[in-house]
């Protein structure tokens, strides 16, 4: 196994994590990744539903990597994009970071503006977004 992709819903594992939002949620997934050797992983699609108004430029982080370096200091941030209303975007050029757990049995996605803050979307929005692992050499 070299290549893993996850998707991922603000509305998975509601049943565990009952404060989950769209803009922080916490997903259970159904097998444990005992993974191991060197990981990245890349932000590949995000979609976002049910979103009132326009964000802006915002940051998507992810628990289980260690990702961009921003301001200096190092983030989460899998990935930048623009947070509008309804948005649906494929990267065809994912941007990988390192993984930095091998044990992943839950991810924690959350979204941050300027400054590192968490953003919060609409109540009734919903995330889905796809994450693509893959075993470092593979490529």
């Amino acid at each position: 196994m070299s290549s893993i992709y996850i998707v991922a819903s603000s509305t998975d594992s509601l049943e565990y994590y009952t404060d989950n939002i769209a803009s922080r949620f916490i997903v259970k997934l159904a097998k444990p990744l005992n993974l191991s050797g060197s990981w990245k992983v890349a932000l590949c699609q995000i979609n976002i539903y049910g979103n009132g108004a326009t964000v802006g430029i915002v940051g998507l982080n992810c628990n289980i990597c260690n990702g961009l370096l921003t301001e200096g200091v190092q983030t989460q941030i899998l990935r930048t994009f623009k947070c509008a209303r309804n948005t649906d975007e494929v990267f065809h050029n994912p941007y990988y970071v390192p993984v930095d757990r091998l044990f992943i049995d839950t991810l924690e996605i959350y979204i941050t503006g300027s400054g590192g803050k968490q953003i919060t979307l609409s109540p009734k929005a919903q995330l889905v977004c796809t994450l693509h692992l893959l075993k470092d050499g593979s490529i």
